[in-house]
This record gives C-alpha cells, sequence and structure tokens, in this order.
C-alpha cells in the first residue's frame, strides 16, 4: 500500500467514555484518516490496547497476512488471534463509536473513564490512561536509543544487498 501522507494521524488526545459505553474519536484522529464516512476495524492488542484501522488500511493488513502461507500452523493461529479479535464499527453522526463490554474489559475501562487516543501514522490506537501513562514514561526514557536502532534498521533497508 503506498503511504498518503493525507491519511495519517498524529498526536495524543484525551477522550472519555460517556453514557452507553460511547467513545467519541477525537476530531483530529477522524480528519487525518478521513474517518467520517468510513467503517472503523477495531483490533484488541495482546498489550492490552486498542488499533484502529480505516477498512483500506485493514484489507492492507489482511492481504499482507494472508500472503503468509496458510498451510503453516503458526500462520494460522495468528490469523485467528487477529481476526477474531477484530470488530467493525461506524461512527455515528457525532463522531462516536458504542464499545461493547469485550473492549471495556480488554481495556480496563467503564463509563467516564479517560481513554488515551494516539495517531500512530496510518492507525490510531485507544488506551487505558495509566497504561499509557507507564507506557509513554517508558519511551521517554528509552527514546534516544529506539532512534538509533530505527534508523540502522532505515539504513539497512535502504543498502543494495549484493
Amino acid at each position: 500500500m503506498k503511504l498518503d501522507l493525507e491519511d495519517i494521524s498524529l498526536g495524543e488526545y484525551e477522550t472519555v467514555v460517556t453514557a452507553k459505553n460511547r467513545l467519541v474519536i477525537p476530531q483530529p484522529l477522524r480528519t487525518g484518516l478521513n474517518l467520517n464516512a468510513v467503517d472503523l476495524y477495531l483490533q484488541l492488542e495482546p498489550a492490552g490496547f486498542v488499533s484502529g484501522y480505516t477498512a483500506r488500511q485493514y484489507q492492507s493488513l489482511l492481504v499482507e497476512i494472508q500472503g503468509i502461507s496458510s498451510l503453516h500452523q503458526d500462520s494460522q493461529e495468528f490469523s485467528r488471534a487477529i481476526f477474531s479479535q477484530t470488530q467493525i464499527f461506524t461512527l455515528d453522526e457525532q463522531g462516536r463509536i458504542t464499545l461493547p463490554e469485550a473492549f471495556l474489559t480488554h481495556l480496563k475501562i467503564t463509563e467516564k473513564s479517560t481513554v488515551i487516543a494516539l495517531g500512530v501514522g496510518i492507525k490510531f490506537e485507544l488506551w487505558n490512561k495509566d497504561l499509557w501513562q507507564a507506557k509513554k514514561s517508558r519511551f521517554t526514557n528509552i527514546r534516544e536509543s529506539l532512534q538509533e536502532r530505527v534508523a540502522f534498521l532505515i539504513d539497512n533497508r535502504r543498502r543494495p544487498s549484493n
């Protein structure tokens, strides 16, 4: 999939679970990813957060995963783990989704809980505020090391193979 810089999400936003388990996806994320008239694919992640994709982004992920041999047992298990933990949501007119109980439990949130919504390039993430603060603190402490490692990986990808 070609990266379109008009379809990216950036930033960190606080949002609150309201009555009937509704959650507003912050406007900058909706605008950045052109979410206003599309279905959202929300996937429970093992680390306790939720990833959000547009249909186009999720299709790209699906193609990559399906490209792995479906005959291999690990591939089958991975597909089950990913796709069984994903649901499709539609934003209402106020930019809200209604979170089912499984998503509330996974995020360890309830009505009136604060959720952190992160723009993470071609997707967005939803985090329990306390879990995100702990993770963010760790990132702040190791950011320089991470930048060096990522720069090394990028440099190696750019070098022609012999």
